[in-house]
C-alpha cells in the first residue's frame, strides 16, 4: 500500500500520511472480520490496543480459544485462583491444565494468544525462579499495566499471602513472564 493517495480535490492530488501501524490496525481489523465472516467461530480473532500508551502501534490479536464449564484448578491453588478471574471476565473457564509453569503452552495449545508483552485484562504466567515463584511456576491476573509496561500490578491466590488466600502486589516485567491474553 502506498503511502500517497491520490483524491480528487478541485484538481490536486492530496497528500495522505499512514503510519505503519496504522496500516497494520487495519489490516488486521479486516482479518478478524474475514475470520468471523468465513466461520472460524470460536477461533475468531478480536484485535485488541495494547495496555502500554507508548506502543500504540503494536497490536495483539486476541483469540478465543477453547473453554470448558468448571475451574481447572485445584482449590486454593493459583491456577484455581486465576481461572476464577478469568470466569468473572468471561463466564467460562479456560481450557488449560497443569502446573503454572505449563500454562504458557497449555493456553498455546487451546487456541489462546500468548505474548512476552504485559497487557490488560490477562493472566501472567511466571516461570520458576521468577518473582518468587516456586518450583511449579506461578500464574496471576494482572488487573493493570504501568504507562511503560515496566510494572504489572497483580491479584494471586496462594502468593505472597499463602494457599487460598488472595493478595495483591506490583512486579516488575522480567524475562520469564508470559501473559495468556483473554479474549
Amino acid at each position: 500500500m502506498s503511502d500517497f493517495e491520490s483524491h480528487a480535490h478541485h484538481g490536486t492530488t492530496k497528500h495522505q500520511s499512514r503510519s505503519f501501524g496504522a496500516v497494520v490496525r487495519r489490516g488486521l481489523a479486516a482479518l478478524a472480520v474475514a475470520a468471523f465472516a468465513t466461520g472460524m467461530g470460536a477461533q475468531a480473532a478480536v484485535v485488541a490496543a495494547p495496555a502500554s500508551a507508548d506502543t500504540v502501534d503494536q497490536l495483539a490479536i486476541r483469540t478465543v480459544g477453547r473453554t470448558q464449564s468448571v475451574n481447572p484448578g485445584t482449590p486454593g491453588q493459583c491456577t484455581w485462583g486465576v481461572a476464577e478471574k478469568w470466569f468473572e471476565a468471561t463466564g467460562s473457564y479456560p481450557a488449560m491444565r497443569g502446573n503454572a509453569l505449563e500454562w504458557t503452552n497449555t493456553a498455546a495449545a487451546a487456541g489462546y494468544t500468548v505474548v512476552d508483552t504485559p497487557q490488560n485484562r490477562s493472566i501472567v504466567v511466571f516461570q520458576p525462579g521468577v518473582a518468587g515463584a516456586g518450583g511449579y511456576g506461578h500464574v496471576a491476573w494482572v488487573d493493570s499495566v504501568s504507562a511503560g509496561g515496566q510494572f504489572v500490578h497483580v491479584t494471586e491466590m496462594n502468593g505472597v499471602a499463602g494457599e487460598g488466600l488472595w493478595n495483591d502486589r506490583d512486579i516488575q516485567n522480567v524475562a520469564g513472564m508470559t501473559y495468556i491474553l483473554l479474549p
